[in-house]
């Protein structure tokens, strides 16, 4: 089982940038996603939501040290939250597509 990227060392994140940067390009993206339960942690450098597309999933987006996001897509099933697919270095540019792209592949 992999462990999810909110458990690695905590960086710092701007919430509201990492959300914008998500919608580069294509200002629909979270409503065609049915982004949800939107979340984050400042202090541990994370921001989450869920998607709805065919199942419910959750989306981390974490900024690494190296000024690039890790994205991990997840489920939660009977309260244990199951890491489905990670990918890491993802630049602010390609982080929307990218999400939606798990979405889609995890659905």
């Amino acid at each position: 089982m992999t462990a999810s990227i909110v458990n690695e060392n905590p960086t710092i994140i701007d919430a509201q940038t990492a959300f914008a940067q998500i919608n580069i390009g294509d200002s629909w993206r979270m409503l065609r996603l049915g982004a949800r339960n939107h979340a984050y942690s400042e202090a541990n450098g994370y921001i989450q939501f869920d998607v709805k597309l065919t199942g419910m999933r959750r989306v981390v987006v974490k900024l690494n040290g190296k000024d690039y996001y890790d994205v991990e897509i997840g489920r939660l099933r009977k309260l244990n939250y199951i890491v489905l697919e990670q990918l890491r270095d993802i630049d602010a540019e390609s982080l929307g597509r990218i999400i939606e792209e798990m979405a889609v592949r995890n659905s």
